[in-house]
C-alpha cells in the first residue's frame, strides 16, 4: 500500500498557472500531474543509466 505525503514545492507562477490549467484540461488534479511527471523523470533517468562493466570471462585481472 502506497502512503501519500504533503509537501510544499515552490514554482514560478507562469508554471503553476500552466499546470493548473493542463490539469483541468486533462481531467486530473496537479498532485496527479505532479505524480505523473516525477514518475516519467525518474524512471527515464533510471533507464538510460549506463550500466556497470562487468568482467568478461576470462578476462586477465589486473588489479593486484
Amino acid at each position: 500500500m502506497t502512503y501519500l505525503m504533503r509537501t510544499t514545492i515552490t514554482l514560478p507562477e507562469p508554471l503553476l498557472e500552466q499546470a493548473k490549467y493542463y490539469a483541468v484540461i486533462n481531467k486530473t488534479n496537479l498532485s496527479q500531474l505532479i505524480r505523473e511527471g516525477l514518475t516519467t523523470k525518474i524512471r527515464a533517468k533510471i533507464n538510460n543509466k549506463p550500466k556497470s562493466l562487468l568482467p568478461m570471462p576470462g578476462s586477465l585481472n589486473i588489479s593486484g
